[in-house]
């Protein structure tokens, strides 16, 4: 288990050592194939892909098109069907071409 490291810059570097079990000059190639057999690889953790209904449900909600939401129900709801549907089209366009 890992000390607690939140403020590590308060601490001295012998102390940061003390505490991860290492000296100022790194750790031995014994102790550095000791700590890969017990901890794994130093690696990044694999992106999370976000399924399709949250990308869909994410990208319509950014601002834009929220905006262009609205603009196509005020034009339908003003009696302009023809300019509301394309709009509307033209978002559900973008946003399936964005998350495909």
């Amino acid at each position: 288990r890992l000390p607690d490291l939140k403020v590590f810059w308060t601490r001295t570097p012998e102390a940061l050592c003390g505490l991860l079990q290492c000296g100022l000059d790194g750790l031995s190639t014994a102790d550095a194939q000791d700590r890969l057999e017990r901890y794994g690889p130093n690696t990044d953790a694999p992106p999370r892909r976000a399924g399709p209904v949250r990308a869909v449900t994410r990208r319509l909600f950014e601002p834009l098109s929220l905006i262009l939401l609205a603009a196509g129900v005020v034009s339908v709801a003003t009696g302009d069907a023809g300019g509301g549907s394309i709009i509307v089209a033209i978002l559900v366009l973008s946003i399936g071409l964005d998350t495909v």
